[in-house]
């Protein structure tokens, strides 16, 4: 009985993966490009950091 649970358990996980899965990268995409639109902070402090060490 335990085995069948794990199995409904999988299946379930599998659909709502799949489901929720491409909802959240098309999100992250769009994300992605408003960050990128909007300009990214200068990274030149941290390259500086990580230079000296």
């Amino acid at each position: 009985m335990k085995v069948v649970a794990e199995i409904v358990a999988a299946v379930i996980l599998l659909i709502s993966g799949s489901y929720i899965a491409p909802k959240m990268i098309e999100k992250f995409k769009k994300e992605s490009f408003v960050h990128i639109h909007k300009g990214l902070p200068s990274i030149e402090k941290f390259s500086r950091t990580m230079a000296n060490e």
